[in-house]
């Protein structure tokens, strides 16, 4: 159980670094995109033990011709775990909170 722990921690950890962005992002000049976390992002990171040379990001705004923020954004990565979140809102919205599955079970 301890391993199941650690790994919401860093999970919910990553989740709140990148709920950091977003807020530190907005605060950010739109003048030129720049590479460099704003601290509170780069501390969380540090904190969750996560090296900047494994992330990748662009935080720009819907119909903006540059980004607020871009930190190796042209490098190709795996998606992260945190892509559920994008899945989980989506069944969320379209099947409702109360859904349920159903699934028959056949016996001999």
């Amino acid at each position: 159980m301890l391993i199941r722990s650690q790994k919401r921690t860093s999970a919910g950890r990553l989740i709140l670094a990148a709920l950091a962005l977003v807020a530190g992002a907005v605060s950010v000049a739109a003048a030129a995109p720049t590479a460099v976390l704003p601290p509170t992002v780069a501390n969380a990171l540090r904190d969750a033990g996560i090296p900047q040379d494994n992330l990748a990001l662009v935080v720009q705004e819907v119909g903006a011709p540059s980004p607020l923020l871009s930190l190796r954004g042209e490098t190709a990565m795996n998606p992260a775990s945190v892509m559920k979140l994008v899945t989980t809102y989506a069944a969320l919205d379209l099947l409702g909170p109360a859904f349920s599955w159903s699934t028959p079970v056949y016996v001999e």
